[in-house]
């Protein structure tokens, strides 16, 4: 049975909330550029803090589509119990009420104004679009040597341009990481709500 309107919008609640709170505790991010820096040998991208606070504030963007863009591709499974074209009118009604929530919780904590949500929902789109039109291996959890799509292109570019393809790897399996998150983001926001309220 899928959830109400109300029941879906509570869980995107609890999944911004998750998925903020990982990304602040665990330091995603800055544990990347670290692990990168360390392991290749370029401590430049720590040298200089205000580039330094540049680039974790850029790259924490991207990692914000990447892991919204695979939330948003979950969803259906999550709700429906299965990836279709063809959604029950209440799943596809659920779907619809958990993102438009969890954009505006999102929007709002993360204090941005509407362009800037207008903005990441435009990027959003890019990065729908083309993850839909990659084979089902590169989509999943795993890392992936052969790892592509707009994150790790704009990430690796951000990163360390003069050694793309190298960044691009290292991209590659932090997008493996990302999307591991958003789908443990996604289950457990789904197991809080059973728990309190045994809605569904």
């Amino acid at each position: 049975m899928a959830p109400t309107r109300e029941q879906a919008a509570l869980r995107a609640r609890e999944a911004v909330r998750l998925l903020l709170g990982a990304l602040q505790e665990s330091r995603v991010v800055a544990r990347f550029v670290d692990t990168y820096a360390a392991a290749h040998h370029r401590p430049g991208l720590k040298t200089h803090p205000a580039a330094h606070r540049d680039l974790l504030l850029n790259l924490r963007r991207e990692a914000l589509l990447a892991l919204c863009s695979r939330i948003s591709g979950e969803l259906p499974r999550r709700i429906a119990g299965r990836v279709t074209k063809q959604l029950k009118s209440a799943d596809a009604t659920a779907i619809d009420a958990f993102r438009a929530e969890f954009f505006v919780q999102l929007a709002a904590a993360l204090k941005w104004s509407q362009v800037d949500l207008e903005e990441f929902w435009s990027d959003l789109d890019l990065y729908a679009q083309i993850a839909a039109r990659q084979p089902a291996p590169m989509r999943s959890g795993k890392a992936s040597r052969g790892a592509a799509g707009p994150f790790v292109d704009r990430c690796a570019l951000l990163l360390d341009p003069s050694m793309f393809e190298q960044a691009r790897r290292a991209a590659g399996k932090f997008l493996g990481e990302l999307n591991a998150l958003a789908e443990k983001t996604l289950k457990q926001a789904f197991a809080a709500r059973r728990k309190k309220g045994g809605l569904f």
